[in-house]
């Protein structure tokens, strides 16, 4: 392998533009570099070369839980304004309206009409495919990276065993990777709140106002629209910029690569306090650390904690919701 990858090989030769062949050529230099046992920093120019890459196989592994989760969201939609315009509906709005003061009251309106529990349950299972197909490019894509062969590899989805009935999580194996999974599925299902609070502010301000019931059925209608807008942006961002990494870091290990490091998209978007933000993923960048370990994230005034990967859905909200970093193999 050393001799085959000798000091001829360089980034500056790599020219091809399929992403994923891209990315392979990255890995084998960087194992070229790896068995010489120099150390070495990617130019800056390499970096955003490289990073185009990734981000194209991100987007791409994305697409299946977009469409899902529309649908579901479309679905849901049509369902609750459907049960408002009905008999049940029309019955519950009026008896909220006459004693219902305060928003969580209004909360009860929609827990009346919709099964929520239920909404939950279906979110996670209708992300979860396309949620295991995100976490196993990733996988693809740190293997690559790190100059491995993937198909030389097994999938995370492929090794998943010993799910423990009472707690849905696994124990050994690939149990990291399962448990990841099961932590962003429980958080995007939890994003249905919001639009359950969404709905019960429109329908606590039209009765307020003294609203028809066409009225409030139009208000909720329009606010659901932010549902399958930037809401739905957001929810797939996340979810996806999250499992697309404990993907990857899963596939650096496998590849032997045991250290790597933070990369944020360098541009005026990424957080920081002085953009008004909470938490500092500017400052992270080049963060070098352990893969078992996680990253060190500080923020506005003492705040501190620890991401074991970008978008880690154990983190504060303000620190991962929309994030786009991602994680470097190191050398």
């Amino acid at each position: 392998m050393c001799e085959e990858y000798a000091a001829k090989r360089s980034y500056e030769k790599i020219q091809v533009k399929n992403p994923k062949r891209k990315l392979g050529e990255f890995g084998k230099v960087r194992n070229h570099y790896r068995y010489q046992a120099k150390e070495h920093d990617l130019p800056e120019k390499l970096v955003r070369q490289e990073w185009k890459a990734v981000e194209a196989e991100k987007q791409d592994a994305q697409t299946q839980l977009r469409e899902s989760l529309k649908s579901l969201f479309e679905n849901e939609i049509e369902l609750v304004l459907k049960r408002l315009k009905e008999k049940f509906g029309i019955k519950q709005l009026r008896k909220f309206s006459k004693k219902a003061t305060k928003p969580e009251d209004f909360n009860l309106v929609m827990q009346t009409l919709l099964d929520w529990s239920r909404w939950f349950g279906l979110t996670k299972e209708t992300a979860r495919p396309g949620l295991i197909v995100i976490v196993d490019s990733g996988y693809e894509t740190g293997a690559l990276r790190s100059g491995a062969n993937p198909s030389n590899l097994t999938l995370p989805s492929e090794t998943v065993e010993n799910i423990d009935p009472t707690t849905g999580r696994v124990s050994q194996g690939r149990g990291a990777v399962f448990n990841v999974i099961q932590e962003i599925l429980e958080k995007t299902a939890r994003t249905q709140q919001t639009f359950r609070r969404t709905a019960a502010r429109e329908i606590q301000q039209g009765l307020q106002e003294g609203r028809s019931l066409s009225e409030i059925v139009g208000r909720v209608a329009n606010k659901t629209e932010e549902q399958v807008g930037y809401k739905l942006d957001r929810i797939v961002q996340t979810a996806g910029n999250g499992g697309f990494e404990v993907g990857e870091i899963e596939g650096m290990k496998d590849a032997g690569i045991d250290r790597g490091t933070w990369v944020s998209q360098r541009d005026p978007r990424v957080r920081t306090p002085a953009n008004g933000d909470l938490w500092n993923h500017r400052s992270a960048d080049g963060q070098e650390s352990d893969l078992n370990v996680g990253w060190v994230i500080s923020g506005k005034g003492s705040r501190q904690e620890t991401l074991r990967f970008p978008s880690d859905p154990l983190g504060s909200p303000g620190n991962t919701i929309y994030c786009r970093c991602g994680v470097n193999p190191s050398v």
